[in-house]
């Protein structure tokens, strides 16, 4: 990995990621609504939070963001070709042909993560950034140089004693604040053009609290009794071990990240891996089809599980209420979030 290219991984995480967590719902993290779900209170303040919008108003901001930061690496003696694909990786899940949360969805990608449902909205794989023939071109302490002047100072990488250790592949603490100021010319351009709500500081408490209303929904008792009754469902369908709602999603995005791991370029060949891989470090296409099959079947009795046992109708029902209550009694502050970052 470049120096450059260290930069580029910690400048582009805090600022850009959350958009693609966001997009379909405000929801509970890893769990599907249901694709009849009545719209969230929440809605139209998310939008403002995380930003709207048509693919082709993204586009024409992404663009002015990717000019922005060409002049500005001018400015600082570099050269820099606007690169489209950075800031438009974010997708909605409202685009996609089987609805996300559907029976339908379930039978036929499971959960979405090791049967690459996702994977065409999002451009899996497909990234190849048009300036890496000049960052190859630098010296090291220029690609050093350059990489500051795009995303800013680069995270410290610590060792176990606290000191500065290699920055090849440095170690970002995501819960630090991000400041646009710090950022490089990314930062400047993203504040310029695409600042959304989730970024500015008077709302932070807004936003914070806005997030705990899942987890508050989650703790009411007939949602407790719900997914009481809804793990001993899939126990008794033949999977067991599921005691909360997320958990089958939550292990197989573990399961799919250990067989990728143990398939990965670095393994292949060196004697470290398992040897399960192909010779390209692809995943051992035979374990890969079996997760696939048990995510698809783990997933179709999830789904049957909720709604048998009215899981899924009351988790919505609390959420619903709880989003509803949040916006009546934070009414003065929801507005003055739209009004500042043109919710609608």
């Amino acid at each position: 990995m470049s120096s450059a290219s260290s930069w580029r991984v910690a400048g582009v995480a805090i600022p850009l990621v959350v958009v693609a967590l966001l997009a379909g719902c405000a929801g509970e993290p890893g769990a599907a609504p249901s694709s009849s779900s009545p719209p969230s209170p929440l809605e139209p303040y998310y939008s403002a939070l995380y930003g709207s919008g048509s693919e082709e108003e993204q586009a024409a901001q992404n663009a002015a963001i990717q000019d922005a930061v060409a002049a500005c690496m001018k400015e600082e003696g570099f050269s820099y070709t606007p690169d489209p694909s950075l800031g438009s990786a974010s997708f909605s899940t409202e685009d996609m042909e089987i609805p996300w949360g559907s029976e339908e969805f379930a039978t036929t990608y499971g959960y979405g993560v090791s049967t690459g449902a996702f994977d065409e909205m999002s451009g899996s794989g497909e990234y190849e950034d048009p300036n890496q023939d000049y960052i190859d071109s630098l010296s090291p302490g220029e690609q050093a140089a350059y990489g500051t002047a795009l995303w800013g100072a680069p995270p410290e990488a610590l060792d176990s004693a606290g000191s500065t250790g290699s920055t090849d592949e440095p170690s970002v603490d995501v819960s630090a604040d991000y400041d646009w100021k710090q950022a490089g010319c990314m930062g400047a351009a993203q504040h310029e053009f695409g600042d959304t709500g989730s970024m500015d500081p008077e709302f932070a408490s807004l936003v914070e609290e806005m997030g705990a209303i899942w987890m508050e929904a989650r703790e009411i008792p007939a949602v407790i009794a719900a997914e009481k009754a809804w793990s001993d469902c899939l126990a008794s369908a033949g999977f067991p071990g599921y005691e909360k709602k997320d958990d089958p999603v939550n292990d197989f995005n573990e399961r799919f990240n250990e067989l990728q791991e143990a398939g990965s370029p670095e393994d292949s060949g060196s004697g470290s891996g398992s040897g399960s891989a192909d010779d390209d470090g692809a995943p051992d296409p035979v374990a890969l089809d079996e997760l696939k099959n048990e995510e698809i079947a783990t997933a179709t009795a999830d789904f049957a599980c909720g709604e048998s046992t009215g899981y899924t109708d009351t988790i919505e029902t609390e959420q619903l209420a709880r989003e509803q209550a949040f916006v009546d009694e934070h009414r003065e502050a929801l507005d003055a979030l739209l009004a500042r970052h043109g919710g609608e």
